[in-house]
């Protein structure tokens, strides 16, 4: 996996508002629209993005941990963070649909989940809390970020 930031992020589902995660050569963002957000935002900035490393992800016991995953697991697993199915994830890294589906059983095993949907819930859930507790934790403390802590709370 590469460590630099791209020029463009362009989700794969061409959304264009919100927040979510984005997969770009191998590297995981985690991207914010800003428009409606930040209306102080200079005009040519479109979206915030923060790089997510593998060592940024939870473990979810002792024993799991996502630093447990190959490059081309975190790759597939970015990928349907993204949002990506199954088969639109395989063919995105350019591998075989029945290799990825054999690899995702392996990354489900390794990280004790039982369903694709409880593993990706619980993901992006702590990721999401995790950046939002970090890119508060930058701003002067205020009343909205005191309200923002107290409604989704310390990670």
């Amino acid at each position: 996996m590469g460590s630099e930031f791209p020029d463009r992020l362009r989700p794969h589902n061409n959304r264009t508002a919100g927040c979510g995660f984005v997969m770009v050569q191998g590297n995981l963002f985690f991207a914010v629209d800003v428009p409606e957000r930040w209306p102080h935002a200079p005009n040519d900035v479109a979206y915030v993005a923060a790089q997510v490393k593998v060592e940024d992800f939870p473990a979810f016991d002792a024993a799991t941990s996502l630093g447990s995953l190959t490059n081309s697991e975190f790759e597939l697993l970015g990928c349907l963070l993204e949002g990506l199915d199954l088969k639109a994830a395989a063919q995105a890294v350019g591998a075989n649909y029945d290799t990825k589906r054999k690899q995702i059983q392996r990354i489900l095993d390794k990280l004790g989940f039982k369903s694709q949907i409880a593993m990706l819930r619980s993901i992006s859930v702590s990721l999401t809390a995790l950046l939002i507790e970090e890119l508060l934790s930058q701003l002067p403390s205020d009343a909205e970020a005191a309200l923002a802590r107290k409604h989704y709370g310390n990670v």
